[in-house]
């Protein structure tokens, strides 16, 4: 597969090993970005191993392997981010984050059962409290899109703290067209994305991962 105009990304949820991260190498991904934080609020049991794979064929002292955090709501941001960080100070390169805003499944942790004010005020907190522990740890922004902004705040013009202290914005936009900022519609602040989720649920490598663009 060939690809133009833009640098390429995957995403996953799941273990990947040594050679599978070659062969995304060799696909001419210049990123990966792997779980770090699941749903319900716990660390990724696969987190530490793909990042040490990953490091072999990405470079993780310029943010190539890359993690994203899926918070529970129902549990205190600061703790989670504390326990996110006694497993990635382990990662001997720097962890750039995102934190995921979608609808979560699991119980206990749905955005639903929160006013849209404490929503946000838990993304601020998250945020604050990712980009103050480290260094290393170094906080990019939240992954999102209107719809979901919507069901988690109240409207797309709503919680615009993120794009206020400078957060950027990785968009979840199917539309299978690579170049970023086509298609974009703002939200939370947000007037352009620096990555996007263009194509999801495919398979590379034997291996099921989001198609992204930056």
């Amino acid at each position: 597969m060939s690809f133009s105009y833009c640098s390429l990304a995957v995403d996953f949820a799941s273990y990947v090993s040594i050679d599978t991260f070659q062969c995304l190498s060799q696909e001419g991904l210049d990123r990966v970005i792997i779980r770090g934080w699941r749903s319900y609020g716990s660390i990724d049991p696969n987190f530490l191993t793909n990042y040490f794979n990953a490091a072999y064929h990405f470079n993780i002292s310029t943010g190539a392997v890359q993690a994203y955090f899926f918070p529970c709501v129902g549990k205190s941001a600061t703790s989670q981010a504390n326990e996110f960080w006694q497993t990635a100070k382990l990662c001997h390169g720097v962890v750039p984050v995102w934190i995921d805003l979608e609808t979560n499944p699991s119980p206990g942790c749905s955005w639903q059962d929160y006013s849209t004010e404490y929503s946000c005020q838990f993304v601020t907190e998250l945020a604050q409290a990712l980009s103050g522990l480290s260094p290393r740890l170094q906080y990019q922004g939240v992954y999102s899109n209107p719809n979901e902004w919507i069901n988690l705040f109240g409207s797309t013009d709503a919680c615009t703290q993120a794009s206020e202290n400078g957060a950027k914005c990785w968009t979840a936009t199917w539309d299978y067209i690579s170049n970023v900022t086509y298609g974009f519609q703002p939200f939370g602040g947000f007037t352009t994305p620096s990555m996007k989720q263009y194509e999801g649920n495919k398979y590379l490598c034997n291996l099921g991962v989001d198609l992204d663009s930056y």
